[in-house]
């Protein structure tokens, strides 16, 4: 809701090659403060607006980070991601989606004093309407800049970045 609100209003300002990330930090869907992490509300502005180079990280759904190991990279398929978790009142989003990129063993080694040590098991990359969605099995600290430079990206090469981590010190 309030991310959308925002994303409407800065539209223009994310068309207009916008020097740095804008960064949307969905506390509502903080993986920290005990939420699902599957939230797809401003991940399905994102894709249907075709909002150019934007980013949606640690959505939270081990079935289609599953899908994705089992099609490969460069595979178009189709994706349900999303309100698997949390089901009330939140509609998965359904797209056509390229697989870009898999990962195992992930560990962001952030900056921060708190480092936590932690690895994700299998992090899935996929693209839908230019829009990455970066998929984990399970909740757990992104670490900002830090988990990007771990599957191989650059934070700076986006305009929009959505996270659900809560904390997330970007």
């Amino acid at each position: 809701g309030y991310a959308i609100h925002i994303l409407k209003d800065i539209d223009m300002d994310i068309r207009s090659q916008h020097t740095r990330p804008i960064v949307l930090n969905e506390l509502s869907d903080c993986t920290f403060g005990g939420a699902a992490g599957d939230v797809m509300t401003t991940a399905t502005y994102l894709v249907t607006h075709h909002i150019p180079k934007a980013a949606v990280v640690g959505i939270v759904d081990p079935g289609s980070v599953e899908q994705a190991f089992k099609v490969g990279v460069g595979v178009k398929e189709k994706f349900t991601i999303g309100g698997k978790i949390c089901m009330k009142n939140n509609p998965s989003l359904k797209i056509s989606a390229e697989v870009v990129s898999l990962h195992t063993n992930v560990c962001p080694k952030s900056h921060m004093e708190m480092e936590s040590g932690m690895v994700f098991n299998r992090v899935a990359i996929i693209s839908a309407e230019g829009v990455h969605l970066l998929l984990i099995e399970y909740p757990g600290p992104i670490g900002g800049p830090a988990f990007f430079d771990a599957v191989g990206l650059s934070a700076t090469d986006y305009q929009v970045i959505v996270v659900k981590e809560g904390l997330n010190p970007f």
